[in-house]
């Protein structure tokens, strides 16, 4: 079982200088062990890089037919939540924090639990649920072959002719949320996102941390 990084009453091992700490800074080498703006930012645009390719590749798809459609968007979910769920809860990292040498933990300073790495996603699952949903009401108005006779253009505004009230809501709360992320991690002092506060988690700087980790750490029983 590992021990916790961070102890109850907020006392670390700086692994710069190997010094005891408490707080949010070593006392010695002004080390700081909760990730910074700066290194989550860089780390969730690594993450958004690679997001961003794989988008691209199942966009291309997508629309090439009806069954396509489906298939690709069942594949992303089940990607998506790979990289955000199953990455968090095993390693406590995506690829982005990974390379910036951060790391996620619950708040007591012990490892994840898979309950707090899928909270900590609920709200992003939530939304693309919901979207799903609403392709899936868009096309009960209408058959393979209408969908599949026309354009990639025609194939779109098809959907978006159906599409139910609620995406554009949906979207709207996705765009809010995102940049609400950004507001909080900058007003509290540990740089806790509102995910943090909803899965009870902190991301934390270490630069002994491997680029990539060849086991989970362990969990409590």
């Amino acid at each position: 079982m590992e021990e916790p990084i961070i102890s109850r009453t907020g006392e670390w091992d700086c692994p710069r200088c190997g010094a005891k700490a408490q707080g949010y800074r070593c006392g010695q080498c002004r080390f700081r062990i909760y990730a910074g703006f700066w290194i989550r930012l860089f780390s969730q645009l690594i993450d958004m890089a690679i997001i961003y390719s794989f988008s691209l590749f199942f966009g291309r798809l997508e629309f090439l037919s009806y069954h396509w459609f489906l298939a690709t968007n069942l594949i992303s979910f089940i990607f998506f939540r790979f990289y955000f769920v199953y990455l968090v809860g095993k390693f406590g990292q995506t690829p982005g924090k990974m390379l910036l040498k951060a790391r996620v933990i619950r708040i007591d300073g012990t490892p994840l639990r898979w309950s707090n790495a899928w909270v900590r996603n609920s709200v992003e699952t939530s939304i693309v649920v919901l979207l799903n949903a609403a392709f899936v009401m868009a096309f009960s108005h209408f058959s393979p072959n209408e969908f599949n006779a026309l354009d990639i253009a025609g194939k779109k505004n098809l959907l978006n002719e159906f599409m139910p009230g609620f995406v554009g809501t949906m979207l709207m709360v996705n765009k809010v949320f995102g940049w609400s992320e950004s507001l909080v991690v900058l007003t509290n002092r540990k740089k806790r996102a509102l995910h943090d506060f909803l899965a009870g988690t902190v991301v934390i700087h270490d630069p002994r941390l491997p680029y990539w980790p060849r086991s989970s750490p362990k969990r409590k029983p």
